[in-house]
């Protein structure tokens, strides 16, 4: 092979390792972007949350836990009921509102089969802070056997 032929082979290469370099880059800033900003991004894009969670990276774009989450079943006034108590933790540094409270029932197949929302007793809460929360349902479905509790979206009932 003549010089020519050499330095046009390792110019080549070289030309070659640029455009991976720099897909590398932006792939670099593509990661970077999607794990420091995924709160914001799945505030754009809600659907999003789901695939956060599904490579073990959830977001908590509410900015809320619910910890401490207990359903029991009592009888008041003769009348069969489904109590269910919590807290509501703050888990940012900011204040943030409160929602309101989703509460859905599942069947033992884990199917809906009914669900109520509860008010929260305080609407915001400051960083760290918890409030404590209790609801019940008279009534129950019989074929209940697991509820959910999330923060409901704007709009949603039941």
């Amino acid at each position: 092979m003549s010089a020519r032929g050499a330095a046009g082979e390792k110019a080549g290469q070289r030309r070659s390792a640029v455009p991976t370099l720099l897909s590398l880059a932006l792939l670099v800033i593509v990661v970077a972007v999607a794990v420091l900003g995924r709160t914001a991004l799945v505030g754009a894009a809600p659907g999003l949350a789901r695939l956060y969670a599904a490579v073990g990276v959830p977001v908590n774009v509410v900015g809320l836990d619910l910890v401490d989450i207990y359903p029991s079943r009592d009888v008041e006034g003769g009348a069969p009921g489904l109590v269910v108590e919590g807290t509501i933790v703050n888990v940012t540094s900011r204040k943030v509102d409160v929602p309101s409270l989703r509460l859905t029932l599942l069947d033992a197949s884990g199917e809906r089969v009914g669900g109520w929302q509860a008010e929260p007793t305080l609407t915001r809460l400051a960083p760290g802070e918890s409030q404590k929360f209790r609801t019940r349902l008279a009534s129950p479905p019989d074929q209940a056997r697991k509820v959910s509790v999330s923060f409901a979206s704007p709009g949603t009932k039941g």
